[in-house]
């Protein structure tokens, strides 16, 4: 791995997001996800901690989210798109940042709450529940 540069932090991933996106990103037919080019790392959301950094915003062992793609380990600077955020893991675990207090819970929480609105007495069929957001309201 090439060493860091100033700003730039090293993260080691413990987690990462497989969307149904993605399969979208692998096809150049007509969708609203970018293509993914060949021989790149695949995009996607990832959950790690900081294993070396230069960055002062970050220091070694700072748990983080982003968009590190499937790799091991992200050699990036903060500010790149997709840039780090620290998270607190005292009382969430990892792998929810990726699931249920990351997008897919974003989403099924902005749906229920501002979309739809709703109310005591509602109900809600969840039909598609094998997927990231379906399974958030599901649980």
């Amino acid at each position: 791995m090439p060493g860091l540069q100033d700003g730039e932090v090293l993260v080691r991933h413990h987690y990462l997001s497989l969307d149904p996106y993605m399969r979208g990103r692998m096809t150049d037919a007509k969708n609203y996800a970018t293509l993914q080019p060949l021989n790149e790392v695949m995009i996607g959301g990832t959950v790690g901690e900081v294993a070396a950094s230069k960055n002062l915003a970050f220091a070694v062992g700072d748990p983080v989210v982003g968009m590190g793609g499937w790799q091991l380990y992200q050699h990036a600077a903060a500010a790149e798109f997709g840039g780090l955020r620290k998270v607190d893991t005292n009382r969430i675990p990892f792998s929810a940042f990726l699931g249920e207090v990351g997008m897919p819970g974003v989403t099924a929480w902005y749906g229920l709450n501002r979309i739809i609105e709703l109310k005591a007495g509602q109900t809600v069929v969840v039909s598609a529940a094998c997927d990231a957001v379906g399974g958030t309201l599901a649980s």
